[in-house]
C-alpha cells in the first residue's frame, strides 16, 4: 500500500519536476544553442505531456501543467532564434483564451518572469518593458474581444429566447389554451378543450389512415400516476 502511495506521487510530482528541470536548463542558457542534450529532454518532455493529452480526461492541474509547457517551449525557441519573441506575445493570448482569468494571469506572470531571468537585467531592462507591454496588450485585446463575442452570443440567445416565448403564447391564444384580457376565461377554457379533443381526433384519424388498425385509442395518466382513462378512440 505504501508503494502505490509513492506510484501515485511520483506520477503526480512528474510533470513539475519535469518543468522545473526545464525552468533550470533554461536560465542557464542550455537552449541557446542546438545542443541535442537539452533539447532531446525537452522532446521527451513534451511527448510525455502530448500523450497524456491523448489519453482522455484532464483536470485544470494538468492544464496548468501543458500551460506551462508551452511556455518553457516558446522561450526556449526565443533563446536559440531571437526574432521568434513574438511566440510569447501570442501564447498570452492563447492562455486568455484557453483559461479563466484566474490561471492565466499568474501563467503570464511566469513567463515574463522566466523572460525577464533570460535578460541582462537591469542592462535590458527596456526590453524587458517592450515584452511585457506587448504582452500584455494581446492578452487584453484577445481578452477583451472574447468577453464582448460572449456578451453578444448571450443577447443573442435571450432574444431569441424571449421570441420564442413570445411565439408560444400567441400560438397558446389562438388555440385558446389561455385567456386574453377582452375574453371570458370560462369561454377561453371550454374553447381550449374543444381545441385539444379536435387536436386528438385529427391524430387518431392519421394514425387510422396511416397503420389501418382495428382500432386506434388515447389513453391519459391519472394526476397520480396509478390508472389510465380511455381518452378518445376509433
Amino acid at each position: 500500500m505504501r508503494k502505490s502511495r509513492w506510484q501515485r506521487l511520483g506520477k503526480l510530482a512528474a510533470v513539475p519536476l519535469a518543468l522545473a528541470t526545464l525552468c533550470v536548463l533554461l536560465v542557464c542558457g542550455a537552449f541557446n544553442a542546438p545542443r541535442p542534450a537539452p533539447w532531446a529532454l525537452l522532446g521527451l518532455i513534451v511527448a510525455g505531456v502530448l500523450a497524456r493529452f491523448a489519453l482522455g480526461a484532464r483536470d485544470r492541474k494538468q492544464a496548468v501543467e501543458e500551460a506551462a509547457l508551452c511556455g518553457i517551449v516558446a522561450l526556449a525557441l526565443t533563446q536559440l532564434a531571437p526574432p521568434l519573441q513574438p511566440l510569447l506575445y501570442l501564447l498570452a493570448a492563447g492562455y486568455t483564451l484557453a483559461l479563466p482569468l484566474k490561471l492565466s494571469i499568474p501563467l503570464c506572470c511566469a513567463l515574463l518572469g522566466l523572460d525577464a531571468a533570460l535578460l541582462q537585467l537591469p542592462q535590458q531592462w527596456p526590453v524587458w518593458l517592450a515584452h511585457a507591454s506587448f504582452a500584455a496588450l494581446f492578452g487584453s485585446l484577445y481578452h477583451a474581444l472574447l468577453g464582448a463575442r460572449l456578451a453578444a452570443a448571450r443577447r443573442a440567445e435571450a432574444f431569441a429566447v424571449k421570441r420564442r416565448v413570445a411565439e408560444a403564447e400567441e400560438r397558446a391564444k389562438e388555440l385558446r389554451l389561455v385567456a386574453t384580457a377582452e375574453s371570458n376565461p370560462e369561454r377561453e377554457l371550454l374553447a381550449g378543450v374543444a381545441e385539444v379533443e379536435e387536436v386528438l381526433r385529427g391524430a387518431l384519424a392519421v394514425a387510422e389512415a396511416a397503420l389501418h388498425p382495428h382500432a386506434v385509442a388515447v389513453f391519459l395518466l391519472s394526476p397520480d400516476g396509478e390508472s389510465v382513462r380511455l381518452r378518445e378512440c376509433l
